[in-house]
This record gives structure tokens, C-alpha cells and sequence, in this order.
């Protein structure tokens, strides 16, 4: 009777605890990292670009104020990570006569 009991109950804490379990099985990951450039400054606003090869799925993020991005919830398979920024200058002239 008491070992039915203790079957029963382990039974219980089992099938409690299987949703945790189960879901705390993951196949994805993250990608992080900080651009920055030749001399070692961080680069603000880069956009980093990563595409999956096996799916051409694109997710695009931009770097922080620290020259960080991340990538959340990434399915394993080979990728490309790009990155870009986009440098504006002002021009000036002087009109010669």
C-alpha cells in the first residue's frame, strides 16, 4: 500500500515537472557580437545582416551605442553576417572667379 502510494506520487512529480522538461529542450541559438573598426573604435549605427544559406531567411539588426548587436532564436545551419555603414560627409566648395 505505501509503495503504491510513493509510485503514485513520484508518478505525479514526473508528469508536473514533463512541460518544463520538454520545453526547456532548445535547437536554436544567438549570434552576438561588437563591430568595430580598424583603430578599435566601436562602430554606432552599423547594420549588420545575417542570411541563413540553407533558407535565405534575412534578419537585420543595427549596432547600439556600444558597437553591440544580437540575433535571438537562430536555427542551426551555415550563415553570412554582413556588415555595412553608411558614412554621410559634407562636401564644401569654394566658387573660384
Amino acid at each position: 500500500m505505501l509503495s503504491r502510494r510513493l509510485v503514485s506520487m513520484g508518478l505525479g512529480v514526473m508528469l508536473a515537472l514533463a512541460p518544463q522538461v520538454l520545453f526547456g529542450q532548445r535547437t536554436s541559438g544567438s549570434i552576438n557580437g561588437t563591430v568595430s573598426d580598424t583603430q578599435g573604435q566601436v562602430i554606432v549605427g552599423g547594420e549588420v545582416t545575417l542570411t541563413s544559406q540553407d533558407t535565405n531567411i534575412v534578419g537585420r539588426a543595427t549596432t547600439n551605442g556600444s558597437g553591440g548587436f544580437v540575433f535571438l532564436n537562430i536555427d542551426p545551419g551555415p550563415y553570412k553576417l554582413s556588415i555595412a555603414k553608411r558614412v554621410s560627409r559634407r562636401l564644401g566648395f569654394q566658387r573660384s572667379t
